[in-house]
């Protein structure tokens, strides 16, 4: 299953949230919920919807039966959700779904509707009964970003030209040219991987031992630059 919901922070003082057993199948619910309307077997699904059953959402969350029904119980006394049975199914209805879901839902309709028959005949074909919403995500575009435009110094080095400015705007060309030096060889030596070479610098920089990671001391980070690089 791919895609992501959106959830508020006030749910850390909802009154259920130190409930396991009730914060589990409420979750469970937001992201099974339907994000477009849709039919099952004559039965129309809206959004913030889900056609399910007390034993299949035992057997999707690990919960026991009777865990299951006592959390429905709750969260209906709570007006966190509706349900209407049949001697078939559940149609579980999530209280203030759209409040906080709907306008994804409005961006994958915007898009969709920008698509050629053509496009909107394979698109069909290939989505039917999936419960997916094709949003992007943001913070991954950004970090993917970020990672395409590093450079590599040296052997093992990589940062972005803005880092490498920054370095040697702070510590001077060839301070920083040793700092990048020093952290290339210790890279290649050890094997060692950090996930930003530049902070990695910046911390090495502001303690009196980059491997042993000493405490950091009383003097500016420029000096104990110059120290620990042997400028």
């Amino acid at each position: 299953m791919e895609g992501w919901i959106k959830l508020h922070r006030s749910l850390l003082d909802w009154e259920w949230w130190d409930d396991p057993p009730t914060l589990k199948l409420y979750l469970y619910l937001l992201i099974k919920a339907n994000h477009k309307e849709k039919k099952w077997r004559g039965q129309v699904v809206k959004p913030g919807q889900l056609v399910t059953g007390v034993h299949k959402l035992s057997e999707c969350t690990k919960l026991s039966v009777q865990q299951v029904r006592t959390a429905l119980k709750k969260l209906k006394s709570t007006n966190n959700l509706t349900s209407k049975s049949t001697n078939r199914f559940s149609l579980i209805t999530i209280s203030g779904w759209e409040k906080h879901q709907c306008d994804h839902a409005e961006a994958t309709s915007k898009s969709t509707s920008q698509l050629t028959n053509k496009q909107q005949t394979n698109n069909k074909q290939i989505t039917t009964n999936k419960n997916v919403k094709n949003v992007k995500n943001p913070f991954k575009e950004k970090i993917n970003k970020k990672k395409e435009n590093k450079k590599q110094y040296l052997d093992g080095v990589l940062m972005t030209e803005e880092e490498h400015q920054s370095l040697v705007d702070r510590f001077g060309e060839s301070s920083a040219r040793k700092m990048i030096e020093n952290l290339n060889n210790y890279i290649l030596s050890t094997g060692k991987k950090y996930k930003s070479h530049y902070h990695t610098l910046l911390v090495w920089a502001s303690k009196d031992n980059p491997i042993s990671g000493g405490g950091a001391t009383s003097k500016s980070v420029e000096e104990v630059a110059k120290n620990l690089y042997n400028f």
